[in-house]
């Protein structure tokens, strides 16, 4: 796990096992732990991340860093890319005008490639997204998130918000009496 954010999640978490479901509630009773296994490397610093990305052989690397734009994950896919035998496997949503969405657009296009840190990779790894797991709101969640502020707000900016989807929102937002610019 080479993600700062996600080992402390991973610490709470492990922490709050009277919330788990059964099965790692029952994996846990049967004296193993479903957070905390054998293989796992968790990644504290940058020595140790260095360490990760210089790795060989198979392994499965969670790594976080949202459009794939800077920090970690760009290490890691600039060194599994253009090798044909590895996956990249996206969760959640990937912003146009971003690398994590070139990577996903281009990927079983011939000739598919990417720039990570300037340089120019062709994308021979295998590419999957997993829909549905997105950290934004969609627009029921932002309407009514905007509906439960006790003081309507003076006006809303959109600003991270494509193209239709952005001209949609603002149409049901100013129908609901807002202002938005």
């Amino acid at each position: 796990m080479n993600s700062p954010l996600g080992l402390e999640i991973t610490k709470i978490y492990s922490n709050l096992s009277e919330y788990w479901d059964k099965e790692a509630k029952e994996i846990h009773r049967k004296g193993d732990h479903p957070i905390d296994f054998n293989g796992l490397y968790a990644v504290e610093n940058h020595h140790n991340h260095l360490k990760l990305c210089d790795a060989s052989g198979p392994a499965i690397i969670l790594a976080g860093s949202g459009m794939c734009i800077g920090g970690r994950i760009v290490d890691h896919l600039a060194k599994v890319i253009e090798d044909s035998t590895n996956d990249i496997l996206f969760v959640g949503y990937q912003a146009a005008g971003t690398p994590g969405r070139a990577i996903q657009d281009y990927a079983d296009k011939p000739g598919g490639y990417v720039y990570l840190d300037d340089d120019r990779k062709t994308i021979n790894a295998k590419v999957h997204t997993l829909t549905g797991y997105s950290a934004h709101a969609d627009q029921k969640g932002l309407v009514d998130w905007i509906a439960s502020i006790p003081e309507k707000p003076g006006a809303i900016k959109l600003v991270h918000v494509e193209g239709s989807a952005r001209s949609t929102l603002k149409d049901v937002l100013e129908k609901r009496g807002h202002t938005v610019q």
